[in-house]
């Protein structure tokens, strides 16, 4: 499944009529071959909205903030930080011209930090307060130094590529089966892998920070997300994307966002037309 072309923002809910990105650019980077086993996407992302929201992800996000001030839920978002697998659309506020460096994380990516996934779903963190902080402490330095994307990349690649990262292969072949066959019931999965559904939770939990069916709740959901933003019929998104039904998908996605399908389809929009990722790296290119 190809990478979706921007990483599930959205306009925020209750603005209907003002647009809420002034301006935002996304200058998504090649990918890092010797990283891709934990490394989803990396991408620069310049903005001068004043409010944003962020969907529900199947990942964590790494962010090095090089420039401009970012708050959620009151609260200030560190400079440097990670925020988990999250499971509902949380809203952040912006001072300033933001410049960020963002490295999205595939489902297990987090393990590479050093702490349990679970502990950072829903979450933002410091990274400060992770075992990794010192080397990602001295990659935001090179960050801040680096003169363009290709020495941005290479520290990148050095600094992450330190850390250690091993995968449970037993919940990757879940998720593997979660991804290909949407259609499987968990006990069927873990039936197939040899292990009782409470095992396969544990670990699944422990690895990726939900269980095995919330996991599959937010599949679907970030397969939602690009085919939304065309003009399909709603019954063939939701058959596109793994759902029983429509009225399925409806209530899976008002669970996540509040809203109804066509209203996040018309905001998605609104949002995509004011992204610029004229920069960007495009697959095959």
């Amino acid at each position: 499944m190809d990478e979706p072309a921007f990483p599930f923002v959205f306009n925020e809910a209750h603005a209907e009529t003002t647009p809420v990105i002034s301006a935002l650019s996304m200058h998504v980077l090649p990918p890092i071959a010797s990283l891709v086993k934990f490394v989803r996407q990396v991408a620069l992302v310049r903005n001068q909205a004043k409010t944003l929201q962020t969907a529900p992800t199947t990942g964590a996000l790494l962010a090095f903030r090089l420039s401009g001030g970012v708050t959620t839920r009151g609260r200030a978002v560190p400079a440097l930080s990670v925020t988990g697998l999250q499971t509902r659309a949380r809203q952040y506020e912006y001072c300033g011209g933001t410049v960020s460096l963002l490295v999205r994380l595939t489902p297990q990516g987090g393990r590479c930090l050093g702490v349990p996934a679970a502990e950072l779903t829903d979450a933002t963190v410091s990274v400060a307060d992770l075992p990794a902080a010192r080397t990602l402490a001295g990659l935001h330095e090179q960050l801040l130094e680096a003169p363009n994307a290709a020495d941005a990349l290479s520290a990148l690649e050095a600094a992450l590529g330190a850390l250690p990262f091993q995968l449970d292969p037993l919940v990757e072949q879940a998720r593997a089966l979660l991804t290909n066959a949407p259609g499987l019931h968990i006990a069927d999965i873990a039936s197939r892998l040899g292990v009782s559904a409470r095992q396969l939770e544990r670990r699944f939990h422990v690895a990726i920070g939900v269980s095995p069916k919330r996991f599959a709740s937010l599949l679907r959901f970030e397969r939602a997300l690009p085919v939304l933003d065309g003009r399909a019929g709603l019954a063939h998104v939701a058959q596109a994307s793994g759902y029983f039904d429509q009225p399925h998908m409806s209530r899976e996605i008002a669970r996540f966002t509040g809203l109804s399908p066509a209203r996040l389809r018309r905001q998605q929009q609104r949002t995509m037309a004011q992204v610029d990722m004229s920069g960007s790296y495009k697959p095959g290119a």
